[in-house]
């Protein structure tokens, strides 16, 4: 088999079975959501299970608009909600700390 079409069957595997918006939207909710939490709770530093129960919320609410709104394929829906968290470790995060901006200084980055 010939690089190109590896690469192209490789490519076109994790497109189709996936969902790329949504762990976007999935990342940017727990995000939201663990800010809030984290200036309702004042001084005090957030678990890491207190983050996972946001991203858990965040994944079951987003999860519910889509199939609301007749997604086609509850299982792309799955595969992309067990591949938020990775997406966010392994490419989101990555980034952002390369551009300077980490998670307590998005308001400081922003402004």
């Amino acid at each position: 088999m010939e690089l190109s079409t590896l690469i192209n069957t490789i490519t076109g595997s994790v497109v189709n079975h996936f969902d790329f918006g949504y762990m976007i939207t999935v990342n940017i909710a727990t995000y939201i959501f663990i800010q809030v939490w984290d200036n309702l709770n004042g001084d005090k530093l957030l678990n890491t299970w207190q983050k996972r129960l946001m991203l858990i919320l965040a994944i079951l609410i987003i999860s519910s608009v889509y199939i609301l709104f007749k997604y086609p394929s509850n299982i792309i829906l799955f595969n992309s909600s067990v591949a938020a968290p990775v997406f966010w470790s392994w490419v989101l995060k990555p980034i952002l700390t390369k551009l300077g901006i980490g998670y307590k200084k998005v308001d400081e980055s922003l402004s």
